[in-house]
């Protein structure tokens, strides 16, 4: 308990204060886990919840960015010209 006595008061306080959501906030990761590994959350929920933890974990998990295609800017309302290149 030494250490209890050279910690200034004012990190006490704080962890004294950030308790009570810190213990919530594991209250609701153990829900999401009970509900993710019990089946009792639907596929899509569980599916979102598991991409979230895997890039938390591991950011190169997340799906490769695509480039846009032509028809996707179109869809955006966004216009677009090819430029041929020039040759040599």
């Amino acid at each position: 308990m030494l250490w209890l006595t050279r910690v200034p008061l004012a990190l006490v306080r704080a962890h004294v204060e950030m308790l009570p959501r810190l213990q919530a906030e594991e209250s609701l990761l153990t829900a999401r886990r009970v509900a993710v590994g019990s089946g009792s959350m639907s596929s899509k929920d569980a599916r979102s919840t598991q991409a979230d933890w895997l890039r938390t974990i591991e950011p190169h998990t997340a799906r490769a960015r695509q480039k846009a295609s032509p028809a996707d800017l179109a869809a955006m309302g966004i216009g677009y010209h090819i430029v041929p290149a020039k040759a040599g």
